[in-house]
């Protein structure tokens, strides 16, 4: 995961966020399990259906699927790119996806309001 910080004011700043292959595919064995979690397919009980039985029945959304992957990239890459460059939102960020390639590459901005530092003088 690459991550660039700029300074939009005291309050607000702009993350842009390049996931990679390996990223994604951590948020696409997310999606398949619970993909799988919450589908019937015959000769399966509901929530035991193998990720890979469950993505060849449901190819044909596969862009549901798609999305349920972009989700769970976003929200994990922002939430670790606030721990990693130590800012604190208040409130959610709003997103805006440059680049999607499925499997591949990721690249999305994000700007939010964040605590803005406090400085102390001595008395």
């Amino acid at each position: 995961m690459k991550t660039t910080v700029k300074n939009l004011s005291d309050t607000k700043v702009q993350l842009t966020i390049s996931l990679g292959a390996s990223e994604l595919a951590d948020a696409e064995q997310v999606s398949l399990t619970k993909l799988a979690r919450d589908i019937m397919v015959p000769g399966f009980r509901k929530g035991k259906v193998p990720a890979s039985v469950a993505f060849a029945k449901h190819v044909d959304s596969s862009i549901a699927l798609q999305e349920q992957i972009l989700e769970n990239a976003l929200s994990k890459a922002v939430a670790e790119a606030f721990l990693q460059e130590k800012l604190q939102a208040l409130d959610r960020p709003s997103v805006e996806v440059k680049k999607f390639v499925p499997g591949s590459e990721l690249e999305f901005t994000a700007e939010v309001e964040v605590i803005p530092p406090v400085k102390l003088e001595r008395l």
